[in-house]
C-alpha cells in the first residue's frame, strides 16, 4: 500500500468492501502528500489509483516533455521523498502505472531497489486482497502497434520509455496465467483495475472477462465526473459489439505480420503465453461482461465530490456525490449583452482558441486568461 495526491485533496470515490472503505483516485501526477489528508477526510482504510501515479524520480524528472505532460513537468513528483522516507503514506495504496510514467523508476520498484511502505503496485505478477475484494491490475496505455515493442524496458515484460508506458501482449499473457493460478472463492469479488478503460479498448474488457471479474475500474479520460454503469445498460449493443470487433481486428493485423518473428525470438513457454493473450484478444464479446460486470470510470480531475460503493451479501449499492459545477457557472455568469455590446462581447485580450484548462476546472487566470472560456 502507498499514498499519493496534490496540494488540494484529490477528487475520489469511496468504496466499502467487507467493512473497509476504499478511496478511488486517478491522475495524481506525483503529488502524493495530499492523499493522506484525503484519506482522513473520507475516513478510508486504503486507496486504489487507476494510473498517472507519478512514477518519476528527481534525477530523471527533467526529461518529462512539456507537450503531453505539462502539469507533471511543472510540478515535480514527490515520489523521491517517499522513497527516502522523509514522507510516509498513512494508508495502503494499490495502484497501476499510467500512460505517463518513467519505465526506469517502475523497474526499480520491480527489482526492489526502490521501496515505499504502504505502496502496492498492481501488475501482471501481483494480486492483492482487500476485505472481500480480490484485485488484479494492468497499467499503461494500449497501443496495438506496440504490443511487442518493449521500448527502453529491460526487466521482465515491462514496456515504456522515460515518459510513456504501454501494455504488451506478454504482460497480458502473464496476467492471464496469474488469474488462472489464483483460486476463485465464493466469499470474494474479483476486481480488475486498469489505466486504459474497457470502453476505450475492448482488449481490457476481454482481460476482465478472462479473470472472471465482477467489477472493473479504470481512469476516465473524457469527463470530469466519475460514472458507474453496466455496459449493456448504458451503451447501444451494436456499439459494444463493434468495439470488440475493431479491437480484435487491430490486434490480429499486428499478430499476422510478426507471428513468425515472435516465434523465433521467444522461448517456447513465452510464445505459448503470447498465443494465449492473442487468442483472448480474438474472443467474442462476452454477454456476461456486457450485462453483469459493473464498470467504474474514475474522474481524472482534481476537485470535490466522492462516491461510495458498498458491497455486502445482498449485492452492490452505489452512491455518488459531485460538486454542482454547472450551478456554480450559472451563478457566476455575466448577464447577456444586447445590441452593439453583443457584437463586441468577447474581451479584446482573448484569442480565438478555447482554453484547454477551463473545462476541467484548472484555469487559474480567470478573466485575464488569453483564451476563450
Amino acid at each position: 500500500a502507498a499514498a499519493a495526491a496534490s496540494s488540494a485533496s484529490p477528487r475520489g470515490r469511496v468504496v466499502s468492501a467487507g467493512g473497509k472503505r476504499i478511496l478511488l483516485v486517478n491522475d495524481l501526477r506525483g503529488q502524493l502528500t495530499a492523499l493522506n489528508a484525503a484519506a482522513v477526510a473520507h475516513r478510508v482504510d486504503c486507496v486504489i489509483c487507476t494510473g498517472s501515479f507519478g512514477f518519476f524520480d528527481a534525477p530523471r524528472s527533467h526529461f518529462v516533455s512539456s507537450t503531453s505532460t505539462t502539469l507533471i513537468a511543472t510540478v515535480p513528483s514527490e515520489l523521491t521523498d517517499f522513497i527516502k522516507g522523509t514522507k510516509a503514506l498513512q494508508v495502503p495504496v494499490y495502484t497501476v502505472w499510467g500512460g505517463v510514467e518513467d519505465v526506469a523508476v517502475i523497474e526499480k520498484f520491480r527489482t526492489r531497489k526502490y521501496q515505499v511502505p504502504n505502496l502496492h503496485i498492481l501488475d501482471e505478477r501481483s494480486t492483492f486482497k482487500i476485505g472481500t475484494l480480490r484485485l488484479f491490475g494492468m497499467g499503461g496505455n494500449t497501443d496495438h502497434l506496440k504490443l511487442f515493442d518493449f521500448g527502453e524496458g529491460s526487466v521482465d515484460f515491462i514496456a515504456g520509455d522515460h515518459e510513456h508506458m504501454w501494455v504488451t501482449l506478454l504482460q497480458i499473457g502473464q496476467l492471464i496465467e496469474l488469474g488462472r493460478k489464483t483460486p476463485t472463492t465464493t466469499d470474494e469479488m474479483r476486481v480488475f483495475v486498469s489505466h486504459s478503460g474497457p470502453m476505450h479498448d475492448a482488449l481490457m474488457a476481454q482481460i476482465a472477462t478472462e479473470l472472471k471479474c465482477n467489477v472493473s475500474i479504470s481512469g476516465c479520460v473524457s469527463t470530469g465526473m466519475t460514472s458507474y454503469f453496466m455496459p449493456a445498460a448504458a451503451l447501444p449493443y451494436a456499439f459494444l459489439i463493434d468495439n470488440f470487433i475493431r479491437s480484435s481486428s487491430s490486434v490480429r493485423a499486428v499478430w499476422e505480420e510478426i507471428e513468425s518473428q515472435v516465434r523465433q525470438s521467444l522461448s517456447e513457454a513465452d510464445f505459448r503465453m503470447a498465443q494465449d493473450a492473442y487468442k483472448l484478444s480474438q474472443a467474442r464479446a462476452s454477454q456476461s461482461y456486457l450485462r453483469e460486470v459493473l464498470h467504474v470510470s474514475v474522474s481524472r480531475n482534481v476537485g470535490g465530490g466522492h462516491a461510495v460503493l458498498t458491497l455486502d451479501n445482498t449485492g452492490v449499492c452505489v452512491e455518488a456525490q459531485h460538486p454542482l459545477f454547472e450551478f456554480w457557472r450559472i451563478q457566476n455568469a455575466k448577464p447577456p449583452r444586447t445590441g452593439q455590446d453583443a457584437r463586441h462581447s468577447r474581451t479584446p485580450n482573448r484569442g480565438p482558441k478555447p482554453c484547454r484548462l477551463y473545462p476541467h476546472g484548472r484555469c487559474k487566470n480567470g478573466s485575464s486568461c488569453p483564451f476563450l472560456h
